[in-house]
């Protein structure tokens, strides 16, 4: 078996990563235990744009999507650029929208 190579750490969560989705257009959207839901563009495109920046060429681009109220169990992507997730202790189903980057 061949030798394996991290390529990123995801660091900007400030509570432990509880969920994990990616959408259609390669990018990678993570919620944790405090409520908070991020978006990662991990598309190569993206990471060549931060490498020629004066950013770390380990960075990768992220945004804060929403703030829910409990810790995120799960997600779903849904059609029209929306994010359907459950969290702890709520009797609902949240639907939060992403832009697009087309």
């Amino acid at each position: 078996m061949g030798t394996r190579t991290r390529l990123h750490a995801l660091e900007g969560h400030r509570d432990q990563v509880s969920a994990l989705v990616a959408l259609p257009d390669g990018r990678l959207v993570s919620g944790d235990a405090g409520g908070t839901i991020h978006v990662w563009d991990t598309r190569p495109i993206a990471a060549a744009a931060v490498a020629a920046s004066s950013c770390a060429a380990s960075t990768v681009p992220m945004t804060v999507l929403a703030h829910m109220p409990w810790r995120i169990r799960t997600m779903v992507t849904l059609p029209g650029n929306r994010l359907a997730c459950v969290c702890d202790h709520l009797s609902s189903i949240h639907v939060v929208t992403y832009a697009s980057t087309c």
